[in-house]
């Protein structure tokens, strides 16, 4: 029976794993699109991190500037009100916030204009949402600054080498050392344990209904994303809520190329012999 329990677990399990899992972006950017830190950065742009313009309705709203009531969102900065900034809108995430406080990572110089991103990718400078820089394209940096998958890279220098590309090595799954891209390392590479044999988080079915982990790439309630991973500022927060500013677009997800599932032989006595215990899972049946 055991066996029985164990087989149907694994099965809810792989089943789960094909659920909807989620894609985010920011806002006017298609998911999984090269988002993310910093191709845009040092220029001004309204709304995004990721350097794309939004598209939502709001956006092309003009700009009120009714200097007889003062308001955040009116391309004044009002001292009376508190505003740090205002850029014409009450707009989370394009670098002013809705009450009109300057967001990190952007500089908000001109009233009624679009704030301006201070993050560069390929500048030498670890920041905003940025894992590494400068890129090292195919040798674990992207050319968004992102973690290429099965990379870790090290910090940046304190004083910046923007020709230097950032010194990166390979992560190994089942090492025991969770880095760069890995969800979780337990140690091994078996699946069905809680740490999938490719180190990403899995579904608890043990059970018997399916129950996610925050960052395992399987969106369930009460998630209202899961992008694979517990990092802020990517879109999908640690905590599973779609961030300010992004849009997170649920994808239905792939089955494995393979599983890797530990088995368990039991060699058990089911009739004893030369004074040995039979096994209690095993019954006698005596007939005449």
């Amino acid at each position: 029976m055991r066996m029985v329990r164990d087989v149907t677990r694994l099965c809810n399990l792989v089943t789960v794993t094909l659920v909807l899992s989620t894609a985010c972006a920011g806002i006017g950017q298609k998911p999984g699109g090269g988002g993310g830190g910093g191709g845009a950065g040092g220029g001004s742009i309204d709304a995004r991190a990721d350097g794309t313009q939004p598209t939502d309705a709001s956006a092309t709203e003009p700009i009120g500037r009714d200097a007889d009531a003062p308001r955040c969102g009116n391309g004044k900065i009002d001292p009376m009100l508190g505003e740090a900034c205002d850029d014409g809108n009450t707009r989370p995430g394009d670098g002013c916030t809705a009450d009109c406080q300057i967001e990190r990572d952007f500089d908000c110089p001109t009233p009624g204009k679009p704030c301006v991103y201070l993050v560069k990718c390929g500048d030498g400078v670890l920041g905003g949402i940025e894992q590494c820089d400068p890129p090292a394209v195919g040798a674990g940096c992207s050319a968004t600054c992102k973690l290429e998958p099965g990379y870790v890279c090290d910090v940046p220098p304190a004083v910046p080498r923007p020709a230097q590309p950032a010194t990166c090595h390979r992560t190994v799954c089942g090492d025991g050392k969770k880095e760069g891209t890995e969800a979780c390392d337990d140690g091994n590479t078996v699946d069905g344990d809680g740490c999938s044999g490719s180190c990403t988080l899995e579904p608890d079915c043990s059970s018997g209904t399916c129950a996610s982990a925050c960052g395992d790439a399987v969106k369930l309630a009460p998630e209202a994303c899961d992008d694979g991973n517990t990092i802020d500022g990517d879109g999908c927060s640690h905590d599973c809520i779609p961030e300010t500013g992004f849009t997170c677009t649920d994808a239905p997800g792939s089955p494995p190329a393979q599983l890797n599932l530990r088995v368990v032989y039991r060699d058990v006595i089911s009739f004893p012999i030369g004074g040995s215990t039979r096994h209690p899972d095993f019954e006698i049946f005596i007939s005449s």
